[in-house]
Order: C-alpha cells, then sequence, then structure tokens
C-alpha cells in the first residue's frame, strides 16, 4: 500500500469505520505481528498464502469480530444497567434521609410513585436526583456569594 504503512490504515479503519482487518503480509517480524494483534487484527497471514488458508482464517475472523461485538454489546448493557442501578440508589437515598424512612419504605414509595404516574422507575429517580443536585447548586451558590459579605 504505498504512502500507507498496512497496520496504520487498518487503525484508522477501525477507529473510523469500525472496520475490522485481517493481516495479509509479507512481514513476520514478531514486533510487526504484535503491533497488529494490538491494533485489532482478526488475523494473520504471512505471503506466499495458499488459497486453502485464507477461508479458515476468515472464517476465524468473522467468529472473532462477532464475539467483540457481542462482548462490546454485553459491557454496554451493563454499564447502562449499573448506571441506572447507581441513579435509583441515590434517589432512595435522598427520599430516606428527606423522610427519615427505610430503605425499604422509600423504595416502595418511589415504586408506588412510578406507578401512579405511569413513569418508568429509572426516569422517576433521575429526575429526583436531578432536582435535588439542582438545588444544591443554588444553594451553593447563595453561600458562595454571601459568604464573601460581611454581615
Amino acid at each position: 500500500m504505498p504512502g500507507t504503512f498496512g497496520i496504520e490504515a487498518a487503525r484508522q479503519l477501525r477507529e473510523k469505520a469500525g472496520v475490522q482487518s485481517i493481516f495479509l503480509t509479507a512481514f513476520c517480524e514478531k514486533e510487526v505481528v504484535e503491533l497488529a494483534v494490538k491494533e485489532g487484527a482478526l488475523g494473520y497471514l504471512v505471503k506466499p498464502v495458499v488459497a486453502s488458508q485464507l477461508i479458515p482464517t476468515i472464517e476465524t475472523a468473522l467468529e472473532r469480530a462477532a464475539e467483540r461485538d457481542k462482548l462490546h454489546n454485553n459491557e454496554t448493557n451493563l454499564m447502562d444497567a449499573l448506571n441506572r442501578n447507581r441513579d435509583i440508589s441515590v434517589a432512595v437515598g435522598i427520599f430516606m434521609e428527606r423522610f427519615n424512612v427505610s430503605k425499604q419504605q422509600a423504595s416502595e414509595a418511589l415504586r408506588s410513585y412510578s406507578r401512579t404516574t405511569r413513569c418508568k422507575l429509572i426516569d422517576v429517580a433521575r429526575n429526583l436526583v436531578e432536582i435535588t443536585e439542582g438545588k444544591n447548586d443554588l444553594i451553593n451558590q447563595i453561600h458562595k456569594s454571601s459568604s464573601g459579605k460581611k454581615h
């Protein structure tokens, strides 16, 4: 590939378009192979290649790419679930502190409100957290502006 180092081209394709690569190259030096692996190579073939090597390499690469995609989707879903649970836990904590109730009572109050208003629990929780954080920001601004003045 004149003017472009193959590993760099593969990196740009992966970063900009999500395209995975199989390397077909004349280079078999350990450093080059390690760099290709670091950049996400799904396969690495050294020329000359026999045609019968291509099909298993491509099939393996496709399976590996599917596994990576599945892992990435699982990670995304897990992070979303953790964030939802965090927001709900914070909302429960806010409710517990504000009304001096148990965790169970606060959780049930939020669930009940969610059902009554036909809103998702996560939306109720996030709204409660946002409102509370907004009030805290206002309180902090008032405190900062008044603490510099003598009474």
